[in-house]
């Protein structure tokens, strides 16, 4: 099954750190990634551009609109993300917990409901 982990953060933390904390921060992120390959359960990640480069789609109707930026407005932004194929919630779960997080951030672990394997699950909790 596989798992989608969000990661948030406050836009432009990354940024504002030092080239050996960033060093490190990627480098951890390197190790994790590779722990997943090794396990065969890493499918994917990205980290997104910043926010302000993000354009929301919105539709009511039969009406289209285009605005500049994310759909919200907080501190925090989807900054990237991961995608393991778990057997289960805790194994997510625990790749979530070693996700490097800059000084604050959280991370959301959802199960994707449709993948390119064709695989579609519906949940009617």
């Amino acid at each position: 099954m596989y798992y989608a982990l969000l990661i948030y953060q406050e836009e432009g933390l990354f940024e504002s750190l030092s080239e050996i904390e960033r060093n490190d921060i990627l480098q951890r992120h390197h190790q994790l990634q590779q722990q997943g390959k090794a396990n065969g359960q890493f499918a994917a990640a990205t980290k997104l551009a910043p926010a302000n480069t993000a354009r929301t789609v919105n539709k009511d109707g039969e009406n289209v609109t285009v605005t500049d930026g994310p759909y919200a407005e907080t501190k925090e932004v989807l900054a990237g993300f991961y995608v393991f194929d778990c057997g289960s919630l805790e194994e997510a779960e625990n790749y979530a917990r070693q996700i490097p997080h800059i000084k604050a951030g959280r991370v959301e672990v959802r199960e994707v409901a449709f993948s390119d394997s064709g695989e579609l699950r519906v949940h009617t909790e």
